[in-house]
């Protein structure tokens, strides 16, 4: 096939069986997963019991929410891995690669929902209104939220289990991802290093104009407020940085076996791009600026990502510890459970009386037991039903059916 025009090569993309790349497994990369979950639950105590740290780590804290970006990041870059592999040219059936991305999300997405669905209720309640309005607007975000599609409707994306919305803006790439791989696999070279520029500025100016034209066509500044703050949840907003971390992906592939210059010392990347976010992350402004800085530190997340796929170093070694390795296959429960957790365990300290959150204890209480949680969840539930999804929704299965059929059509012919 690596002889085929490029039509004949945009044809095997959307025929061709897929064969998925799992001759290697990316420890650092998934460890990292865990810091950059845990830096979202640490975000939303910033509120409260963390309100008090010191100005300097509280900057830190307040940027936890931009590990979103480098979630996004990593999505891209693993799938492109995973289903791109450049020097095989093999490449997925579309129904078997949504079929695995549905079994890999839903379950502890579905969990997590369900768990959010009681403080959900108690704050529709609280915030009053008739009967009548009040189910129509909580079956209306649930239905929206059930079917993923939250993320589009700024008044429903963070109202149930708020960071479901990233969930949402997923699975918009995942239904795009197919035709992104067909027309991005194509790059080459310098190209590819063209097009993540590209990518990036497209990126920036994509926010920077979207918040400056809130102002001028949401009259109410209630509702400018609303959609500002909701503009980080916008799908079409956010799919350029998971492009940009599919073309990191592509690069990875070209070079990982080139002997360039570069390529013997991947460690300095990481350690270039983690040392550059220390660097960065902290320094927020105002305005416009503040809108675009998590899209600013794209090439910073390219970085980390590039040089910690190679598995070299003090820092990758340090995030490929099998303990690490764990908490970042749990880190997607974490990342999904730890909202509904919260709540519910403040409801049970408010109805004990144990006194644990308006103590110190909280933060610590709160993160092991939603850690522990999380690796509960990956190991009983995440992996089963995603195993079963896999093997009850796939095309093995379906081949299965229906042979059996054609056997059972035969029975019935003999007799």
């Amino acid at each position: 096939m690596a002889d085929l025009p490029v039509l004949g090569r945009a044809r095997a993309f959307a025929a061709a069986p897929q064969v998925g790349s799992a001759d290697a497994h990316l420890d650092a990369l998934t460890g990292l997963r865990f810091f950059a979950a845990f830096a979202v639950l640490l975000f939303h105590e910033t509120d409260g019991h963390l309100a008090a740290a010191p100005p300097l780590v509280m900057r830190y804290l307040k940027s936890g929410f931009m590990s979103v970006s480098l979630f996004f990041v990593l999505s891209g870059f693993i799938l492109t891995y995973k289903y791109l592999p450049i020097e095989r040219r093999a490449f997925l059936r579309r129904r078997d690669f949504w079929v695995a991305r549905f079994a890999r999300i839903y379950p502890v997405y579905l969990l997590g929902l369900a768990l959010g669905l009681l403080p959900f209720a108690y704050n529709l309640v609280r915030k009053g209104g008739s009967v009548g309005s009040m189910l129509l607007e909580g079956t209306g975000i649930v239905a929206s939220t059930l079917m993923l599609v939250q993320a589009w409707i700024p008044r429903a994306a963070c109202r149930l289990n708020c960071p479901g919305w990233s969930l949402s803006v997923e699975a918009f790439f995942y239904l795009v991802f197919p035709a992104l791989g067909l027309l991005l696999v194509r790059l080459r070279g310098r190209h590819l290093l063209i097009a993540l520029a590209i990518t990036w500025v497209v990126s920036v100016v994509l926010f920077a104009a979207a918040w400056l034209e809130v102002g001028v066509w949401v009259a109410s500044s209630e509702d400018v407020t609303l959609f500002r703050r909701t503009l980080r949840f916008f799908p079409l907003l956010r799919v350029a940085e998971f492009a940009f971390g599919m073309l990191v992906g592509l690069v990875f592939l070209e070079r990982r076996d080139e002997s360039r210059a570069f390529r013997a010392s991947p460690q300095l990347l990481a350690l270039a791009g983690l040392v550059g976010l220390v660097i960065a992350v902290p320094l927020r402004a105002t305005g416009v600026l503040e809108a675009v800085h998590q899209q600013l530190l794209l090439p910073l997340f390219g970085l980390l990502v590039y040089g910690l796929a190679y598995g070299r170093g003090l820092v990758a070694r340090a995030l490929a510890v099998p303990f690490i390795v764990l908490l970042g296959e749990a880190s997607y429960a974490l990342y999904i459970l730890h909202g509904p957790v919260h709540s519910l365990l403040g409801a049970a300290d408010g109805a004990l009386g144990t006194g644990v959150h308006a103590s110190v204890w909280w933060v610590p209480m709160y993160a092991g037991v939603t850690i522990a949680l999380s690796i509960g969840t990956y190991r009983m539930i995440e992996v089963p039903a995603r195993d079963y999804l896999k093997q009850w929704l796939g095309s093995g299965h379906r081949a299965g059916r229906q042979a059996h059929q054609v056997d059972l059509a035969a029975q019935r012919e003999r007799a």
